[in-house]
């Protein structure tokens, strides 16, 4: 199963759950989906071209 099928499942039962304590965390991961995947798929993120940018 993709990674991004399994992202998307969890978040469905995150927010059905009702445990309101997951909010914050699942809108973020809503939020950023792409790039949390992204790092899983290349193990890559945001910081190397930030510190090349320097």
């Amino acid at each position: 199963m993709p990674a991004y099928t399994k992202l998307a499942k969890w978040y469905n039962q995150v927010t059905d759950s009702g445990f309101e304590s997951f909010n914050t965390i699942s809108a973020t991961i809503y939020t950023h989906y792409l790039e949390i995947l992204n790092f899983f798929d290349n193990r890559s993120t945001q910081c190397l071209s930030r510190i090349l940018q320097r």
